[in-house]
């Protein structure tokens, strides 16, 4: 009569079996996981963009040079090359190929760079100054979008020409003090920008924002396209900061 007890081949094929099963719901419950951290980074990503996206649509939309409204006569605008939008002569910028800073200390590689100008009022019954921001956009080396605002109050300027003589040959100007600095994105690998006009004069700038998850091979691209409301100029690379 045979024993009741299990053989060691017995064992040794039930231990078999439970292995590869273990194995299986491992890689199961492993590739669960792994697509699961894929779905969120891509979430978090896409928001991140979309914000990105809309802030640079408002300051493009919001862009203006320095002005002077004289009282009961005419607007005085300041056409000086200084106060136009401007946009990195990279076609493609790497985070790799940026400098590396802290996102609220100062400006990393300039990708982009927004101009707005609250109008001087010159006579009248509310007279004021002018004052301007500077909206910077940059990519730095730890893959972060980085956005810095500065701002500069300007002294009452005279008649005839008014702000129209105000010149910046380095933009912002070290007496613009800085107000705001976030990190609106991270994992960026990099950032291709171009610049087309139309007959009309208007500039478009092309954005292509692209992300990689960390340890991955997953990526995600967004594409924008910029419409200032001011001429654009194409900032060599060679220029400090860009």
């Amino acid at each position: 009569m045979r024993n009741a007890a299990f053989t060691f081949i017995e064992m040794v094929i039930a231990c078999s079996v439970l292995t590869l099963f273990l194995c299986a719901a491992f890689l199961l419950l492993r590739g669960g996981e792994k697509h699961g951290g894929q779905a969120l980074w891509l979430q978090k990503t896409l928001g991140s963009m979309r914000t990105i996206v809309r802030h640079m649509s408002e300051h493009a939309r919001r862009a203006s040079p320095p002005s002077t409204i004289v009282f009961a006569k005419n607007i005085v605008e300041n056409t000086s090359d200084d106060f136009r939008s401007r946009v990195s002569g990279r076609e493609r910028l790497a985070a790799t190929e940026s400098a590396s800073v802290g996102y609220d200390e100062c400006p990393a590689t300039r990708l982009l760079l927004f101009i707005e100008a609250t109008p001087e009022r010159f006579g009248g019954p509310n007279p004021c100054t002018a004052s301007i921001s500077y909206n910077v956009y940059s990519l730095s080396r730890e893959g972060r979008l980085l956005y810095h605002r500065f701002e500069e109050s300007v002294p009452q300027t005279a008649p005839p020409e008014y702000i129209g003589t105000l010149r910046h040959p380095v933009i912002p100007p070290p007496e613009a003090r800085l107000v705001e600095s976030h990190s609106f994105m991270e994992n960026v690998e990099s950032v291709e920008t171009m610049v087309s006009s139309q007959s009309s004069g208007v500039h478009t700038i092309a954005i292509t924002i692209t992300c990689v998850q960390p340890g991955s091979i997953t990526r995600r691209t967004e594409k924008v396209s910029l419409v200032p409301n001011s001429a654009v100029i194409v900032v060599s690379p060679s220029q400090s900061g860009w």
